[in-house]
């Protein structure tokens, strides 16, 4: 993944793998982290049930870019199962598309048109056929995702058919995550249309974004403070004894980064 040191920050969330080179990564807003972090630990602590949720993800950072989450209400929920319900789900999708002052006491009308087969305000005629238009940001609520309470991270047999099967069944391809209190992660991209083979293990990342106007100031204030330090006479007085005091010095590490995704 090619990314800008000026603008943002990527932390690795799950220890490597042994994975194909061509295995994407995940990378997880800092509002989805939270959110997912939140009500993971709050179902552990409170509860003692697992919790779960969609969310939307697209390629960005040459990555699966998950910008946010959603928690679902369930139909069915214990220590060890979580089903999500399926109305929940609905409402979801309409929240999606009508996000936006645009959409404001849409769903109101929309309640009114379901009852009585009519709009009450005529603007909501308009608004009910740019509704069909913005259908298409559904395709991106394709992240599924959900807590293991506080036991381990893995894909059980129902997990397992959830992903492959029952989850966005026409969609090309989806991602999944598993977590747990303790903040494990455990993430999947499948391919229900195709039958495509499971791709497992795939990185996962929290990304920490940075605006530009914030990067610049806070540079400065590296410069300032560290870098003009670096480069006075007592810091390279100091560099040069250390290179000649030590055979070593010149072994750098292997830089260490967010590689590329298909």
């Amino acid at each position: 993944m090619k990314k800008d040191a000026k603008d943002i920050l990527f932390v690795r969330l799950n220890p490597p793998a042994d994975v194909p080179k061509d295995t994407p990564n995940v990378v997880l807003s800092h509002i989805a982290f939270k959110k997912m972090r939140l009500w993971t630990q709050l179902g552990a602590e409170i509860g003692k049930v697992e919790v779960s949720g969609m969310g939307i993800v697209f390629p960005k950072f040459q990555s699966l870019y998950v910008s946010d989450i959603f928690l679902i209400k369930p139909e069915k929920i214990g220590a060890a199962q979580v089903d999500m319900d399926g109305k929940s789900v609905q409402e979801l999708m309409m929240e999606v598309m009508t996000r936006g002052p645009k959409f404001k006491g849409f769903k109101e009308q929309l309640r009114i048109y379901q009852e009585t087969g009519t709009f009450t305000d005529p603007d909501a005629f308009v608004l009910f056929a740019d509704l069909l238009d913005r259908s298409n940001k559904l395709r991106n609520l394709r992240f599924h995702w959900h807590s293991h309470n506080n036991f381990g991270v893995g894909w059980s047999g129902v997990d397992n058919k959830t992903a492959t099967e029952e989850f966005c069944p026409d969609a090309k391809w989806t991602v999944s995550i598993v977590t747990n209190a303790r903040g494990d992660f455990l993430a999947r991209q499948d391919f229900p249309k195709s039958r495509g083979a499971t791709r497992h293990n795939l990185p996962v990342w929290l990304y920490l974004g940075i605006p530009s106007h914030m990067s610049k100031r806070y540079r400065k204030d590296y410069d300032d403070k560290v870098g003009a330090f670096m480069r006075g006479p007592a810091q390279q007085e100091f560099l040069q004894e250390v290179v000649d005091n030590d055979d070593d010095f010149a072994e750098t590490l292997p830089e260490e980064g967010i590689p590329d995704a298909v």
